[in-house]
């Protein structure tokens, strides 16, 4: 009795510090349940599974052709193309699909091809005229040009290996028709190139793995997915969406509409985007988030408000943390405790999944977690988007009209 009049006396002198204690201890127990269900969601995979033929069995046909729509502007772009050959074994072909009108993007492809000689194809493409979808207008031009029994698509600022491919050809080989990589993000050299993949390594288990428990794939990771190329040239699902400008949603409905599987992958490929100032980090998230709500937006009720509470809710008690430091003697603990508490369990969880190392902070993770909720509500509000060169406007339904180039 004593040590609950105790504790009843002191959460009434300190009302701030216990609601922070109380938000940190729930937040740091549901990020425990949401990678351990991911985990077990991997590992009842693999308990079902059957392995890949070795990549060595003459009587399989594992060439692939990986589709690339390059655009200049990142100063890794040459280091990404160049890694991705080195790194892939002769089965894997690359079709590079550059504009016409991208001087530096041209310069760097013809160079590299001519020194890979046919491990890569360039392909010169039409400049954007203002219509549809830039990307899938790419695409559509390198798929009649895809000649491997595999294809897939690979964002240019993303680097892949044979185990990738591996893992995509068995998903494909067992009747998928769909496969899709986990985004693991590598810091450029920046400030804000750190915190946008801290922003997307903290959260990337619990996009994609978690919901699988209670789901089919709503959508897939853009930057790298993968079909056999028959059941591309079959379902033919690029030039059906080549008016959606979110892209990944638009793919992974048209193929659930038609009774395609799509496979999640739990192999991750590496992503390095170089952020060079907080405005170019704030119109990145603002994307992104605005095309989430395009998703949440449009799928049934009882689905959206398990979203919502299954991402929303960690940043809610975040802020629920925060109020502790209203008493800095105790918030300042109980903040450290969540920052040291996520590092701990996202590492963990990466490390049973077979992911690769990334770093983790404690203090600007915790608060850019934090923040996404607000980013969400100026998403939502504020429907003009930057990519790369072009400013867009987004409608509530996912339309779309190019203002300027």
């Amino acid at each position: 009795m004593i040590l609950v009049d105790s504790m009843r006396d002191w959460i009434i002198s300190h009302p701030a510090a216990a609601i922070g204690a109380i938000a940190a201890v729930a937040y740091l127990v549901r990020r425990y349940l949401t990678l351990a269900t991911a985990i077990r969601v991997v590992e009842r995979r693999i308990a079902d599974g059957t392995p890949i033929a070795p990549t060595s069995d003459g009587d399989r046909d594992l060439r692939i052709d990986l589709l690339q729509p390059i655009l200049s502007g990142d100063p890794d772009l040459e280091s990404a193309l160049r890694d991705n050959v080195l790194e892939t074994s002769p089965s894997a072909r690359f079709l590079w699909l550059v504009d016409r009108d991208d001087a530096v993007g041209l310069e760097i492809a013809r160079r590299l091809a001519t020194e890979f000689g046919e491990r890569v194809r360039l392909i010169e493409t039409e400049p954007f005229d203002g219509h549809g979808n830039p990307k899938i207008a790419k695409l559509i031009v390198g798929s009649e040009a895809v000649e491997a029994p595999f294809v897939a698509v690979l964002d240019d600022d993303t680097r892949i290996d044979d185990r990738e491919l591996d893992e995509a050809r068995r998903a494909l080989s067992d009747g998928a028709d769909l496969y899709t990589g986990l985004p693991t993000y590598v810091p450029a050299d920046t400030f804000w190139s750190r915190r946008l993949a801290e922003f997307v390594n903290n959260a990337s288990i619990d996009t994609y793995l978690t919901p699988l428990a209670w789901s089919e794939p709503i959508t897939i990771n853009g930057m790298f997915w993968a079909m056999r190329t028959d059941r591309l040239r079959s379902l033919n699902p690029l030039t059906e969406i080549r008016g959606e400008l979110c892209d990944d949603y638009a793919l992974a409905s048209f193929l659930r509409q038609r009774g395609a599987t799509i496979r999640q992958g739990s192999g991750s490929q590496r992503i390095r985007t170089t952020v060079v100032s907080g405005t170019g980090y704030l119109r990145l998230m603002h994307r992104w988030l605005l095309f989430a709500s395009i998703l949440l937006r449009d799928q049934p009720l009882v689905r959206r408000v398990r979203l919502l509470w299954h991402l929303g809710l960690p940043a809610l008690l975040i802020w629920g943390t925060l109020v502790a430091l209203i008493e800095p003697l105790y918030g300042v603990p109980l903040l450290l405790l969540v920052g040291a508490g996520r590092r701990f369990l996202v590492r963990r969880a990466r490390r049973r999944l077979g992911l690769i190392e990334v770093p983790f902070g404690l203090w600007l993770p915790t608060l850019i977690e934090a923040m996404v909720p607000l980013q969400s509500l100026h998403a939502e509000l504020f429907r003009t988007i930057r990519w790369r060169t072009r400013t867009i406007r987004v409608d509530r339904s996912g339309g779309f009209r190019v203002l300027e180039r």
